[in-house]
C-alpha cells in the first residue's frame, strides 16, 4: 500500500516538473521571440525587459528539466533495486 502511495506521489511530483518546464519553455520562447522583435521595431527598453524575462524563464526551465531528469534517475534506480531485491 504504501508503496502505490508513494509511486503515485512520485509520478505527480514529476508530471509537475514537466508541466512547469514546459510552461516556462513556452514563456522562454515568448519572451525571446517578443524582445528581439520589440528591440528592433519599438521601444529598444521594452525589448531589453522582455530578453531579460526570457533569460530568467530560461533559467528557470533548465532548472524544473534538471529536477524532473533527477526524479526519473531516482525513479529507475529505486525500480531497479528491486528487481534485484527480489531476484535474490
Amino acid at each position: 500500500m504504501r508503496r502505490r502511495v508513494r509511486e503515485a506521489r512520485e509520478a505527480a511530483s514529476l508530471a509537475s516538473h514537466v508541466l512547469v518546464a514546459v510552461g516556462f519553455g513556452i514563456a522562454t520562447g515568448l519572451c525571446l521571440t517578443g524582445g528581439f522583435s520589440s528591440v528592433v521595431l519599438s521601444p529598444r527598453w521594452l525589448g531589453g525587459v522582455l530578453l531579460a524575462m526570457g533569460l530568467g524563464f530560461a533559467v528557470l526551465f533548465v532548472r524544473e528539466a534538471l529536477l524532473a531528469r533527477a526524479l526519473v534517475r531516482t525513479r529507475r534506480l529505486r525500480r531497479r533495486d528491486r528487481q534485484l531485491r527480489a531476484e535474490v
